[in-house]
């Protein structure tokens, strides 16, 4: 990704992927605004769906870290409410 002019990456839940909303979720709206506003645009969508913000913490984080991301979305929580997940 070193030939990027900008590194996006997005974190979270379901609300990435686009479940529930708009093709692709709010990420893909987001990087295609940004790729009409920018040539070398590059795009890891970590989302998945059922995430919680333990699931961010233990696997999305460290590679979102690893690709030095220009650009960082997070939308995480509907899951931990659902679950019970207490804020500990």
């Amino acid at each position: 990704m070193s030939a990027l002019s900008l590194r996006y990456v997005a974190l979270g839940d379901s609300s990435g992927v686009g479940v529930g909303g708009r093709p692709g979720g709010y990420v893909e709206y987001l990087f295609q605004r940004l790729r009409k506003a920018r040539e070398g645009v590059g795009l890891l969508n970590l989302a998945v769906s059922g995430a919680t913000s333990g699931t961010v913490l233990s696997g999305q984080l460290s590679k979102a870290q690893r690709t030095s991301p220009h650009v960082v979305t997070l939308g995480v929580g509907i899951n931990d409410l659902w679950r019970g997940v207490t804020p500990e």
